[in-house]
């Protein structure tokens, strides 16, 4: 058995650009993993592994709402023999610009461009455990 502190930095690189413009609360995205993650000596998931996460808020902002708004956080990541654990992570958010058009102030859509690296911590310990067949399930407690 092996358990997955919280606490843990997860350093994910994202594979498609996130936008304020293009994207909906509750969607979800995909990101890489950026080096193993290991656990007691365990190798739980490979550098490269798909890591699942959700776009947690959106506000587009606008012309007299204010700066645009995108938080995302992890939800899950794919073990070495493919299985999927459910995660839980913090939250990141970026905040959009202004900029000027004329006389009209114009917010900028909050951007996470393809192959930004993000560091998300693990807010609840996971335990995983090997299986008959020699594979790790995992049960979260949090």
């Amino acid at each position: 058995m092996v358990t997955l502190p919280a606490g843990t930095t997860l350093t994910v690189r994202t594979t498609l650009t996130l936008s304020s413009n293009t994207h909906q609360a509750g969607e979800t995205f995909f990101a890489t993993l950026q080096e193993s993650l290991i656990a007691d000596g365990w190798v739980i998931a490979a550098k490269g592994a798909v890591v699942e996460g959700q776009i947690e808020e959106v506000d587009k902002g606008g012309r007299f709402k204010g700066r645009a708004w995108l938080a995302v956080r992890l939800t899950g990541l794919h073990t070495r023999d493919g299985r999927a654990i459910r995660i839980t992570s913090d939250s990141i958010s970026r905040q959009g610009g202004a900029h000027q058009l004329g006389f009209v102030k114009r917010g900028a859509p909050a951007v996470l461009p393809a192959d930004t690296l993000l560091n998300f911590r693990v807010l609840s310990p996971v335990t995983i455990t090997e299986g008959e067949s020699g594979t790790l399930t995992a049960k979260s407690e949090g």
